[in-house]
């Protein structure tokens, strides 16, 4: 017997674990927040179980403690048993809301009973079954009855079968654990009880108890399987939702793109126009124009070249993250784009009253590039630094070959304010822009160092910079060499 107690209170206390640790936070079943109830039943249940195993081991002057201690746990068992079931009743049947006060009026009179008899440790067993642990069995029973027709409405029809088996569990467990008792002198606990039911059928209760009791820990798990699959049914459903929503927006952007890059290319070709008659102007006009006015005319042909960078390099971004940009490969003398490069930024340097210095040591090794893209990054960094240096200051553009790495190191260096160090790893993203002054002054439109970044990478190269507050900025990007 001892054994069987022990399988017997481990079948309940199985049953209780099994509900805390299955996941039913936010479960859309009515059933899933009044399982709690059932699972304090299982534990307590079970525990009660063991002590009775504990009583059979113990000698008689020790199980004084243990017998008051199990008839307490089996009467809390009860009452949570006895709450689970009124109140999932409650919550499914309106009309039976009433049945919420059933466990503390049983418990009162169960009460009554006991205290008013000299028998107390016997009858508060075998009353505890009668008013406590009978009704709250079959109440049960008929919760998880009232539970079928939703899991029924949902197509699944496994956790109706498993339903049925633990309703018909619960009732046999009501039968042998609340209507029969220890044996006693009063009517029906003189003819239905242990005794009698050992001599019927040879076979103590307590092994059918236990036979109920696994039987309903395994219908409960089952069932408790079913908010399992109503996550995992959530989590799909969720990632659909998000994948189309991911689908519709990558459409709307595609879209986007397309419409951009169509107005933006057409923004080149007025532009173009507007560049070459301003130039031709200038050509013929040159003789006439003052100082001041061949200096305005320059401002304004570097404006438009500005522009037409810029859209190039939305242009540009928008065919590398494509895969489409095919770049001209050719062996160019960086001397030469140097010279390109810095011819318009000199004038525009002076006009804000700034100095623009070139260090390109002689020799440097040739390099296989995209000479257009090349000096753009560069136009971009010297743009970049005479936007943001302050008047009177300098800015220096220097490179040298790094044999380490056979790769020419170009650098260009302001004197501004600085960037910030949680902007440092953010400024080559795209449409990011960082206050550079405290007037609140903003580094661009967040489009030519992500350009090139770009670029830089297209060619194998690296890019990065080196900054801090007050003391200026200074850009670098890589070109790898043809040198072995």
């Amino acid at each position: 017997m001892i054994l069987v107690f022990f399988l017997y209170g481990l079948m309940f206390f199985i049953l209780g674990f099994a509900i805390f640790i299955y996941p039913k936070k936010e479960s859309a079943f009515k059933l899933a927040d009044k399982l709690w109830l059932l699972a304090w039943f299982g534990f307590i249940h079970g525990i009660n179980e063991w002590l009775d195993m504990f009583i059979l081991i113990k000698k008689p002057a020790e199980t004084v403690f243990l017998s008051r201690l199990g008839l307490f746990s089996l009467v809390v068992s009860f009452l949570f048993l006895f709450q689970f079931g009124v109140k999932v009743i409650a919550g499914a049947k309106k009309k039976y809301s009433i049945l919420k006060v059933l466990p503390s009026v049983a418990f009162m009179v169960w009460v009554a009973v006991v205290m008013s008899s000299s028998q107390r440790m016997l009858l508060g067993n075998i009353w505890a079954r009668y008013l406590l642990g009978f009704p709250a069995v079959f109440l049960t029973a008929y919760a998880l009855f009232t539970q079928i027709a939703e899991f029924k409405g949902m197509k699944l029809f496994s956790v109706v079968r498993d339903l049925k088996i633990a309703i018909g569990a619960f009732l046999s467990y009501g039968i042998l654990a609340g209507c029969l008792v220890p044996d006693a002198e009063f009517f029906p606990a003189s003819v239905f009880n242990y005794s009698a039911f050992l001599g019927i059928t040879g076979i103590p209760v307590q092994i059918f108890r236990s036979l109920c009791a696994a039987v309903i820990t395994y219908a409960m798990v089952r069932i408790l399987g079913v908010f399992e699959w109503e996550t995992k049914t959530r989590i799909r459903d969720l990632l659909t939702v998000t994948q189309n929503a991911y689908a519709e927006l990558k459409k709307l952007e595609e879209t986007k793109n397309s419409l951009t890059q169509m107005i933006v290319h057409d923004l080149n070709s007025p532009l173009t126009a507007i560049k070459g008659n301003i130039e031709l102007l200038e050509m013929e006009m040159s003789n006439v124009f003052s100082e001041e006015q061949r200096n305005n005319m320059h401002t304004v042909l570097f404006s438009i070249q500005e522009m037409k960078d810029m859209i190039s390099n939305l242009l540009d971004i928008g065919k590398i993250e494509e895969g489409k940009l095919a770049l001209r490969y050719e062996e160019i003398n960086l001397d030469e784009i140097f010279r390109e490069a810095t011819d318009v930024m000199h004038v525009l340097a002076r006009q804000d009253g700034k100095v623009l210095t070139v260090h390109v040591p002689s020799g440097l090794p040739r390099v296989k590039a995209d000479k257009e893209m090349i000096r753009r990054i560069i136009s971009n960094l010297m743009g970049n630094a005479i936007k943001f240096t302050p008047s009177g200051s300098t800015i220096d553009i220097a490179a040298y070959y790094n044999s380490a790495g056979r790769e020419v190191v170009i650098g260009v260096k302001d004197q501004g304010k600085g960037i910030p160090k949680e902007y440092l790893h953010r400024i080559f993203e795209k449409f990011v822009q960082v206050e550079a002054t405290q007037s609140g002054q903003r580094t661009g439109k967040g489009l030519g160092l992500t350009f090139c970044k770009m670029a830089t990478e297209a060619h194998g190269g690296r890019i990065w910079v080196e900054s801090e507050l007050n003391k200026g900025s200074t850009f670098y990007f890589t070109v790898p060499s043809l040198n072995a």
